[in-house]
């Protein structure tokens, strides 16, 4: 029963999380399309496609009319420009008027455009006029040519304008867009005083009994407007939406434990359910919230309780609370303290508790700033009053993550202590992080000190948008990842229902959930990307152009150079990099294991990936830095001088690098002989290959000797190879048994392939013996392993048939002795002792005679016996 209603809850759970992201896109799509709308210019009256002179005339004219209006409107856009002072709404208000008039240009243009190149093409086909020399041509062709000259020279005109207006409006935009990035940085960067310098905190002592003035006052007349309304009877709206907030806080403090409590008994749940979990959680925590603060708002405006010396700060608190009760369920729901096991990101406890409480802690003092900071605008506070409490906020919030970071150090210190000295394999958690962390810190700490509060406030506020941004795309790549692979790929019923009728076969389902699941990540994280930087005042229609200069460059020879310039080259580069790099990684691991391509193919597809996003990187970075043709030509010369004297072999290993992988005659682990080693190619790189050779030792060759060296590949075109075992036996009277006892041995072998079949030879054969040869074909890169085993059982075999017998005297070392050489040994054996006592005799005698033995040719003396 408990099973089946975790399972009715989790489908409840799954159900509500489908039908609020259909709400939220659908809503997106909604204000997407409202916003369009709103800012699209009126659409012109549609008129019929002109198509006799007089026709084309007025449409012309139109156009004309079109590009006046348009010119007036830009010439206003840069007028306005010209003020200083703009904010940054005034700004966005310009770039929303410039933007409709660079569409209605650009579209004109492209209607002209066919028509331009049919009127050429129409002119074109009279030739060119004739000299005066030369006999006149007809006046039916001469009017005709008149005619289509003055179409062409109308037509060329009105483009003319156009691409003069386009060129404007295209100025006018990165003129708005220079001004926001300017203002943004001024403001940004703006010095005021230092939290520590004594002038601030006398203007706040100085400034302060006005400003608590003001809040009591604003205090008690919001009191008073309270107190009229309950006397007069005037609170229904206000106790309805009281009542209506305290009904749905109740129905959510009713409803949490049954509908979004973990399963204890599940110890291991998958990352789709930790995931779908957590975004239940926190949405189940938020949505009611909101909905009270909702109703709250409502009731006191209802009331007449929102006057407009209070509302900003009611606004700002209800926004407070329910950012604190969002960042709360949140942080619950991806660390689940006290639940390792349904925790999304893969933390310790040790680190999970304290950033726990990091998370809810920070809420309550950033919210608690957000509403001193919108009371003091609201009574017009002094300047230091404001900077003094958005220094506090950043001073607390820097010591606050200083003193999680140091915890989390602790506590890894002493699980290291606790179980011993050793050499972790890997990072500790959060590695990353924990610098950046820290560089958040000193980043805070050094604003604030030096008087930049603006950057403190700014770098705060990004952190928690860049927090809950990634936050939510994590969880979003886990839940498309995790469906689309339990849907599409795997036996899956929606799998398995594509399979039977459409026919689908699985592999090309599982490249199709790879496709889709990698589309989808690229979306997620191009909105993510736009989300962050959107407070860096960069929308989506400023995310494809080139980022301009950001400080001073210096003109040299038509080139300019400025620091960034080159930061904005290198981090396209950098950007690019990462991104062939992440699609290299996506194609190995993901969509190509799943296309049954070989293994060397695959590595090529992937290498090549490489090189071509290096060379966008390149271009890329290049263009960002404006070095046009003629410049790169110049570069490209130098190169070829250098390339010419000091780069040969590098060029000449970077063209056979893309040799090898476009012939494939190497490929990512085949097995080849060069030279004197052999081994295993593991990497084909832009210079080298390099080979693992059997004894775990790595090799690294040129590519320039494989391409034009002597190479051996053992699986290039088949993984076939040939075992030769010779055997030779004593003489047999049937070599025929030999043979058969050998095939047989071979056709035995699991491992031994049938086809080609195993063939036996007989080599040879000696008085003594015979010389076969076993001959069969196996994986090569199983060959030795083989031709033990069939020595073992060759062996076995022929002890088994009594064909090798006990060992004795190698038949190498029988030497046949002829009956004179036999007889003239045992003749030398009798004069042996006979020899040996008349040389003692001798010695005993005289001293000085030579033993038999001594002579070099070691036979007995001659004499009589």
């Amino acid at each position: 029963m408990t099973g089946s209603s975790d399972r009715s809850l989790a489908r409840l759970a799954a159900a509500a999380v489908r039908w609020l992201v259909a709400l939220s896109i659908g809503a997106g799509i909604a204000g997407f399309a409202w916003q369009a709308s709103a800012q699209a210019p009126p659409a012109p009256t549609p008129t019929t496609a002109p198509t006799m002179p007089d026709a084309t005339a007025d449409g012309l004219k139109t156009m004309r009319e079109r590009f006046d209006h348009v010119k007036f409107r830009l010439n206003e856009a840069e007028a306005a420009l010209a003020r200083p002072g703009l904010t940054d709404a005034q700004l966005i208000d310009l770039r929303a008027q410039v933007d409709p008039a660079t569409e209605t240009i650009q579209d004109i243009l492209n209607r002209l455009s066919p028509r331009v190149t049919a009127a050429k093409a129409r002119l074109d086909q009279l030739g060119p006029k004739p000299e005066a020399s030369a006999p006149p041509e007809s006046p039916e062709a001469a009017r005709d040519r008149q005619e289509r000259e003055r179409e062409f020279a109308e037509l060329n005109e009105v483009v003319r304008a156009g691409n003069a207006l386009l060129v404007q409006a295209n100025q006018v935009s990165s003129h708005v867009t220079n001004r926001r990035r300017a203002l943004f940085t001024n403001t940004l960067f703006h010095r005021n005083w230092s939290i520590l310098s004594p002038d601030l905190w006398l203007s706040v002592m100085q400034s302060a009994p006005s400003d608590l003035k003001a809040i009591s006052t604003i205090t008690s007349d919001w009191l008073s407007a309270l107190g009229s309304r309950v006397a007069q009877g005037r609170v229904l709206a206000l106790l309805v939406a009281f009542a209506a907030a305290l009904a749905t806080y109740m129905g959510r403090r009713r409803l949490a434990p049954r509908l979004t409590a973990r399963n204890d008994r599940i110890t291991a749940p998958t990352r789709l359910r930790r995931a779908l979990a957590a975004v239940w959680r926190t949405l189940f925590a938020a949505l009611p919230a909101a909905l009270s603060a909702y109703f709250i708002y409502m009731g006191l405006d209802g009331a007449g309780l929102l006057p407009p010396g209070i509302e900003p700060i009611i606004r700002a608190a209800l926004i407070a609370i329910l950012f604190i009760v969002f960042v709360r369920a949140l942080a619950e729901a991806i660390l689940a303290p006290g639940a390792p096991s349904w925790r999304v990101v893969d933390a310790p406890d040790s680190a999970a508790e304290p950033l726990y409480h990091l998370v809810v802690i920070g809420s309550v003092v950033l919210a608690i700033g957000r509403i001193i900071e919108v009371a003091l605008q609201t009574i017009g506070a002094a300047l230091a009053t404001t900077i003094a409490a958005k220094g506090v906020v950043a001073i607390v919030v820097a010591l606050l993550l200083a003193r999680t970071l140091q915890r989390i150090r602790r506590n890894d210190d002493c699980d290291e202590a606790s179980l011993g000295p050793y050499v972790p394999t890997e990072p500790t958690f959060g590695g990353p992080l924990r610098i950046i962390a820290w560089a958040v810190v000193a980043v805070l700490l050094v604003a604030v000190l030096g008087g930049f509060i603006a950057l403190a406030s700014f770098t705060i506020q990004q952190c928690i948008w860049i927090a809950v941004i990634g936050a939510a795309l994590g969880l979003a790549l886990t839940i498309v990842d995790e469906t689309i692979g339990r849907t599409l790929a795997g036996d899956g019923r929606v799998a398995v229902a594509l399979q039977t009728s459409v026919g689908l076969r699985k592999r090309s389902l599982d490249q199709l959930a790879v496709l889709t699941s990698g589309l989808l990540r690229v979306l997620l994280v191009a909105i993510a990307l736009l989300l962050v930087l959107a407070p860096w005042g960069i929308d989506s229609d400023d995310f494809t152009s080139s980022l301009d200069a950001a400080l001073f460059g210096l003109q040299i020879a038509g080139f300019r150079i400025s620091l960034g310039t080159v930061i904005g080259a290198a981090g396209l580069f950098i950007l690019a990099v990462l991104a062939t790099r992440a699609l290299q990684r996506w194609l190995s691991a993901k969509y190509l294991p799943v296309t049954g391509l070989d293994s060397g193919i695959r590595n090529s597809i992937t290498t090549a990936v490489g090189y071509l996003g290096g060379f966008v990187a390149v271009a890329l970075a290049l263009a960002q830095l404006g070095l046009s043709l003629d410049k790169i030509a110049i570069v490209a010369g130098a190169l070829s001088v250098g390339i010419g004297f000091g780069l040969q072999s590098i060029v000449n290993n970077f063209v056979s690098g893309l040799i090898l992988l476009w012939e494939r005659s190497i490929s990512v682990g085949d097995w080849i002989v060069v030279g004197g080693e052999q081994g295993y190619v593991r990497r084909i790189s832009v210079r080298a290959t390099e080979i693992q050779t059997f004894e775990r030792a790595s090799v690294i060759v040129p590519n320039s000797n494989l391409v034009s060296g002597v190479v051996k590949n053992w699986l290039h075109n088949n993984r076939i190879g040939r075992i030769s075992i010779v055997v030779t036996v004593p003489f047999q009277p049937d070599p025929n048994r030999v043979a058969s006892l050998l095939l047989a041995c071979a056709g035995a072998h699991p491992d031994v392939l049938q086809d080609p079949k195993p063939s036996a030879l007989f080599n040879k054969f000696t008085d003594s013996s015979q010389e076969f040869e076993l001959r069969c074909f196996a994986d090569v890169e199983a060959t030795l392993r083989i031709k033990s085993e069939l020595n073992f059982r060759i062996f076995q075999r022929l002890t088994e048939e009594k064909i090798y017998s006990a060992p004795g005297v190698p038949l190498s070392e029988v030497k046949l002795q002829l009956p004179q050489q036999f007889e003239a040994l045992m003749a030398r054996r009798a004069r042996a002792p006979r020899a040996a006592g008349k040389a003692e005799a001798g010695e005993a005698a005289t001293g000085s005679a030579t033993p038999d033995d001594e002579r070099p040719d070691g036979e007995a003396p001659n004499g009589r016996d």
